[in-house]
């Protein structure tokens, strides 16, 4: 315990103390951004300058909340308000085409300053294929608004949808995005040579684009609790850091920095921006950016400061499952994960899958109604492969796509090797049936009393007269 006043402020002045108000702020946030409430601009920029002068946190975080929460109500705002009829004209691409239900293609495009959910079928479904995030394409077609959008489609920006009659002239995509486009090219034509659920379990791995699974293996993946490691996470972004960390140390303190960020920012891209991938990489810039000033965060706190940041960005991301079910692992891991007390690699590595799988559980019980009961050991047996696949994929799978054949395939065997042990787990782990609610949630509580049991035994006796 804190033994005088002095003590408490020392660790407040260190940042020790200010986790649970970080957490609350962050929770808070969320629901501010949810509500929607329409707060003048004037009113939050009035609040948080009188927080910030008076140097009261209580009415900085009232600042924060109101800004969430106006910055809400507006991105909700432009969701409505899209008429239906005849557009032609130009369009960008912000997700990657699909394919969808009888040979049809659906992707995501920005046009006329609104972002809609494109279809096509037919010859015309095969000319919007190939396109990528970022190119600009001329499109021609009809728009409907949503009669009512759903919570995926505000986690997405998307007002309605557009079915594309006619795909005109291309420009492809520049800069960063261009650059991205180029790199999953590479990767992509280096893996050219495996079978089709290989192919897309691999660059589903790499860069989270899975849309070559078929229908079997993407069931069996579903099914076996593994659908976090055949679309990127941040599991990813740890190995992307920890690949990288040997170049990066070269660096002086600041230039560190400085790359680190734009090393995060082109995965993110590569990555197309996922809720996940998001989460990870604004968490891993800000550890790193206390570290560089030498204040160094607690999980705890980077976690808040990263929902904190992002929902003030997006107040949308509230809607995405992704982002949900990636907030929940990563508190189920700093809350948890300690208190199973493991000291070996191995037990770490179960005390982190246990937890996660145990924070994210409720939200699957209520978003899907059930839980895959293969998901901890399914992923305890395939992480420690999946990882190596993904840093594999990002240097040799680049440079298999450099040197092509027969060379790719030779430098592919250990990732075909990888590849067939985690389909070996997908199906073994989808013939398990999968958990209904009620079995759910017994599950969840013995697993709990086990945890908990484990924990108290790991405790130390208390010395006598010790408070």
């Amino acid at each position: 315990m804190i033994s005088s006043s002095s003590e408490w402020v020392a660790r407040k002045r260190a940042g020790v103390i200010g986790d649970v108000p970080i957490a609350a702020l962050a929770v808070g946030s969320f629901a501010a951004a949810r509500l929607g409430w329409a707060v003048p601009p004037v009113v939050v920029i009035a609040i948080v300058a009188l927080g910030g002068m008076s140097r009261r946190p209580l009415v900085v975080a009232l600042g924060v909340l109101l800004a969430v929460s106006a910055l809400g109500a507006r991105a909700e705002a432009g969701l409505v308000g899209a008429s239906a009829g005849a557009v032609d004209g130009e369009a960008v691409v912000v997700a990657d085409p699909e394919r969808a239900e009888r040979g049809s293609v659906r992707a995501e495009v920005s046009m006329g300053g609104k972002r809609w959910e494109a279809r096509a079928s037919g010859a015309v479904a095969d000319d919007l294929a190939p396109l990528e995030v970022g190119d600009r394409v001329v499109l021609s077609g009809a728009v409907r608004p949503f009669d009512e959008p759903s919570g995926w489609s505000r986690s997405r920006h998307l007002v309605g949808r557009l079915r594309v009659a006619e795909v005109g002239e291309i420009t492809p995509a520049g800069g960063l995005y261009g650059l991205a486009n180029d790199l999953r090219g590479l990767i992509s034509s280096g893996a050219s040579s495996m079978s089709s659920d290989h192919h897309g379990l691999f660059t589903g791995l790499v860069y989270g684009d899975d849309g070559n699974l078929g229908p079997a293996l993407d069931a069996d993946v579903r099914a076996s609790g593994l659908t976090h490691l055949a679309a990127v996470s941040g599991q990813n972004v740890a190995f992307l850091l920890a690949a990288a960390a040997p170049l990066l140390s070269r660096l002086p303190r600041w230039p560190r920095w400085v790359a680190l960020v734009g090393l995060l920012l082109f995965f993110a891209v590569l990555t197309r921006l996922e809720p996940s991938v998001l989460r990870a990489t604004v968490m891993a810039g800000i550890a790193a950016l206390a570290a560089t000033v030498g204040r160094p965060a607690t999980g705890f706190r980077v976690l808040g400061l990263a929902v904190i940041g992002l929902l003030l960005v997006d107040p949308l991301l509230t809607w995405s499952v992704g982002f949900q079910l990636s907030v929940a692992a990563s508190t189920g891991i700093l809350v948890l994960g300690p208190r199973l007390g493991a000291r070996s690699a191995v037990g770490r590595a179960f005390a982190i899958t246990l937890a996660a799988q145990l924070a994210v559980a409720p939200l699957l019980i209520l978003t899907f109604g059930e839980m895959a009961l293969a998901g901890a050991p399914a992923t305890m047996a395939a992480a420690p492969v999946a990882g190596p696949v993904m840093g594999w994929g990002m240097t040799a799978g680049a440079l298999a796509g450099v040197v092509g054949e027969p060379l790719a395939t030779v430098l592919h065997v250990p990732t075909a090797v990888a590849l067939s042990w985690i389909v070996l787990v997908a199906r073994l782990g989808a013939a398990l049936p999968a958990a209904s609610p009620t079995t759910s949630i017994a599950v969840l509580a013995l697993v709990a009393a086990l945890v908990w049991w484990a924990h108290r035994r790991r405790r130390p006796a208390p010395v006598r007269g010790e408070r």
